[in-house]
Formats: structure tokens, sequence, C-alpha cells
């Protein structure tokens, strides 16, 4: 029976649930040609081959199929050690791990961060601004601000406010462009919309059914792209009122129309919600949010 060796693993189960090398190594905190020496060292100990290398990633074999059947709970007891053996600690040093949407956590949270250094400046921050959603159960961030609750027993989630939405465009957009008194006149308008992956979330469904038949110049996936968008003077974007209040450039446009505001949560794994670190630096984003859109 081949040595086991957990760390081979360790390269093999993140890959696995990040899809590519590169994901993997920024998981892991490090390069891509050292996880893939450890996929191949792992392949050649094994005897066969456990990912097929395409143009979309890496995909797992058969035989990598059963063999992340069999050490998935290897890492899932890992996660389960760390937060067991870290929720004790009561230093306020060290990073703090913050999953949040793009445009929050750049134009909200980011530029906030010097009154907590200030206060804790033993405490590293680390933003990870992403469109996905973080899987605290798994280790993959400490703190997350999300605009749903979380249904997992093991997750704690605290509401702390709510964002709201509105419709975005630049003076010199609107001056040469159709007029804008209904919201039936959005047909007319060229539109700054939401990428395939977000097209399912309520502000994209709100946004494609109210601008049926638009021209559409831009679709991504960050708030941030379709504010700076906007605020050139390419076309009309839903963003949050909260993220558009700070960046130069832009105007609202048919005040009070918009999708229901959303509730925002800061959200923590049970085991961790006593770390000191994460405990202060969940608070500090959670004053940013309350009763604020």
């Amino acid at each position: 029976m081949p040595e086991i060796d957990w760390d081979d693993y360790r390269y093999f189960l993140a890959t696995a649930e990040t899809g590519s090398l590169s994901a993997a190594a920024r998981a892991l905190d490090t390069n891509q040609p050292t996880v893939g020496r450890r996929i191949a060292a792992l392949e050649s100990r094994l005897g066969v081959r456990l990912y097929q290398r395409h143009a979309r990633g890496m995909v797992l074999t058969e035989a990598g199929e059963r063999l992340l059947q069999a050490v998935a709970p290897m890492g899932e007891a890992a996660h389960a050690a760390s937060r067991a053996v870290t929720g004790d600690d009561t230093s306020l040093a060290g990073s703090v791990r913050v999953s949040t949407p793009e445009s929050l956590g750049a134009l909200v949270i980011a530029p906030q961060l010097r009154d907590l250094h200030v206060r804790y400046p033993a405490i590293e921050v680390v933003l990870q601004l992403t469109a996905a959603t973080a899987d605290l159960l798994r280790g993959e961030a400490d703190i997350a601000l999300r605009l749903f609750r979380p249904t997992a027993a093991d997750l704690v989630a605290r509401r702390v406010g709510r964002v709201s939405f509105g419709l975005y465009a630049a003076p010199a957009y609107l001056a040469g462009a159709p007029p804008l008194a209904r919201l039936e006149d959005l047909a007319a308008h060229v539109q700054i919309g939401y990428a395939d992956d977000l097209a399912l979330i309520p502000e994209a469904v709100w946004h494609s059914r109210h601008a049926v038949g638009a021209p559409t110049a831009l679709r991504c996936s960050g708030g941030v792209a379709r504010a700076a968008a906007a605020a050139s003077g390419l076309g009309i974007a839903l963003l949050p009122n909260r993220v558009a209040g700070v960046w130069p450039g832009l105007v609202q446009v048919l005040p009070g129309h918009g999708p229901e505001p959303r509730d925002a949560w800061v959200v923590v794994h049970k085991d961790l919600r006593y770390v000191a670190r994460i405990r202060v630096v969940k608070e500090f984003i959670a004053e940013l949010f309350v009763d604020a859109s």
C-alpha cells in the first residue's frame, strides 16, 4: 500500500474544490507549479491518473472521483480540528479572512479599515472580493458578508442592515440619451447588466424584467466594474445605493424604482465566534451596515 502523505491529499482536495491549479494555489497560499508537482507525485505514488487537464480546468477522472469520496472526510476533520484549536484564541493579532461581494467590500468596507487598524494594529484583514459564496464550513473564510441568510446549522448569522439598489448613470450619458421619465423608458437606453453567473440573483432578475429589449453594452460579475462603466457614460447600471453614493460622477435615475432591498448578514462558523480577532472584525463590519442602505 502506498505511504500516505497528507500534504499531497491537501493539494488534491484543494484542486478538486476549486477546479484549477491556479485557484488551488491561491487557496493554499503557494504557487501553481508546486500544486502541479504535488498532484503529479500523488498520481505517481498511487499509479493512477487523478485529473484530466482541459481548457476549462482540472476535471477528475473516475479514479479521482473515488479518491475524493475517500479523502473528503479527512479534509472535513482537518478543518474541524483547526476550528477546535483556534476557537479559544483570545489574542487580538493575526489574519482575518473576510468574504464579501466585490462592490461592498471595495467601496464600503475597505475605505473604513483604517479605523480598525488604528484600534487593532496587529490584526490583518484579508478581503476576498468575490461573487461566489465562500464555504465557511470548509474554512474558505473566517467571516462572510452575505445578502441572504445561510441555512447551515453550524453557521451563526447576524442581520446587520439592509442593502438597497437603484439605477444610475453619468450626466454625460443622460445628456445625449432619450427621455427617461418612466420605468418603461428603460427599453430605449443602453444597459450595463449582470454576467450569466449572476443571472438568477434578485437584482439581475429585476433588471432583466424591466429592461426587456434594451441594448446591453456590458455584462459583468463585479459591481465595481458596473459602477465604473456607468460613470464613464456607457449606460445605465443597477447598483447598491451605498456603492453609487461614493462613486464620483453617478446620478440616480428613476428614484424610487428598484428591486426589494436585501438583508445583509454577517456570518461566521459557530466554532470561531469567540475568537477575539474574528469577533472584533465581525463587529466592525456590522457597524458599517447597521441602519444603512
